[in-house]
């Protein structure tokens, strides 16, 4: 029974860290799309 609490929780923590992985890759596109026009993310004047 422990053994199958403990494969359950790994399970869950590998979804959650998936999960929090793929948002914080959105996210990260979406901010070097906004530095990306940034005139000064370019080295443009």
């Amino acid at each position: 029974k422990e053994v199958l609490q403990l494969s359950t929780a790994s399970k869950v923590n590998e979804y959650l860290c998936n999960l929090a992985w793929k948002r914080f890759r959105e996210d990260f596109e979406l901010f070097e799309d906004e530095m990306g026009r940034l005139p000064a993310a370019n080295g443009n004047p």
